[in-house]
């Protein structure tokens, strides 16, 4: 007899855990206004309380994406001319 474990199919590979940030780092980090360009580096809400690394494009204005956009607070976005 064949145990229950044989009959479940195989399941994807488990994608690796974003960066997180601890709880302890979050108010480093302030909350991008609406008009301020994301950059690499910034971080995203996980939906579970906590921060993620933002991995993703940049050069979008904070308020185009639905969950906000956070940045520590002595880093800056470059300046452009």
């Amino acid at each position: 007899m064949k145990s229950h474990h044989e009959f479940i199919p195989d399941l994807p590979p488990v994608p690796e855990p974003a960066i997180l940030v601890p709880p302890m780092m979050a108010n480093q980090l302030r909350r991008l206004k609406w008009n301020e360009v994301v950059v690499i580096g910034d971080f995203t809400t996980d939906g579970r309380e906590g921060f993620e690394l933002w991995d993703g494009p940049a050069g979008f204005q904070s308020g185009s994406f639905v969950r906000p956009i956070y940045r520590r607070h002595h880093q800056s976005a470059p300046k452009t001319n």
